[in-house]
Formats: C-alpha cells, structure tokens, sequence
C-alpha cells in the first residue's frame, strides 16, 4: 500500500512539472509585450517605420555626425561673432557669418561644427528669442 502512495505522488509530481514547464510565463507590470500570449504562428511581426518623406528632407540641411546644436546668445568681439551659451562658455563663430549682424543681442540656436581651435563653423541658425536672458 505503501509503495502505491509512493508511485501516485512521483507521477502527479512528474505530471506538475511538465505542466509548468508547458505554460508561457506572465508578464511583467510595465511590460506587457515581454512573453506574447498568442503563439508564434499567430503572433504578428511589427512593422518597420516608414521612411521619411521626400518633401521634408530634400531642403533640410544634412548634419553630419560632427554637428552640435548650441543655443545661446549672439555677440561682437573685434569684428568677430561670437555665441556665449548659458553655461557662461563663448564660442567663436566662422564660415557664413554674413546674415548674424542683424542678430546681435538675440538668443539664437546654431546648427555648427567645431573646428580643431574650438570655433563653431555656422551651418544653420534659429531665433530663439529677441533679446538674451538677462540683457
């Protein structure tokens, strides 16, 4: 009689871990897509982002992996334009500087690269604000 209790338990046992080794672990809170329920053969495959739109793309200048964007305020030093940024730190601006005279005092938005002497090349400039903080 023993021996017959002994067999029932390691085969209901054995039967309790297939089951839990069959059945698809839960998600987590926060986190519903980690374990899909449906299986593989319905599940559905997302699809990649469309890509971007001709029309906005063929006028925007492209920014190359050495770009930075810096906001700050426009100023003129010894003929030269430069662009003090919240921190306090004044970059020196080169290339096409021709239409900054008009932004002086601005708080503007430059699309640059950085030359080997820490000066910001011009690519690109926003107008941010008409006057810089605290002027």
């Amino acid at each position: 009689m023993r021996r017959a209790y002994l067999i029932t338990a390691t085969v209901l046992l054995s039967s309790l871990s297939l089951v839990a080794q069959n059945k698809p672990p839960t998600t987590l809170p926060g986190n519903p897509q980690q374990y899909p329920s449906a299986p593989p053969s319905q599940q559905q495959t997302p699809l990649p982002p469309p890509p971007p739109d001709a029309s906005q793309t063929a006028n925007a200048p492209l920014a190359s992996d050495q770009d930075k964007s810096v906001e700050g305020c426009i100023g003129r030093e010894s003929g030269s334009y430069t662009l003090t940024d919240a921190s306090g730190y004044t970059w020196p601006l080169i290339g096409d500087t021709s239409g900054l005279a008009d932004h002086v005092g601005h708080t503007v938005e430059v699309l640059a690269s950085e030359d080997s002497q820490g000066a910001l090349k011009v690519k690109k400039v926003k107008i941010v604000a008409s006057a810089c903080p605290g002027k």
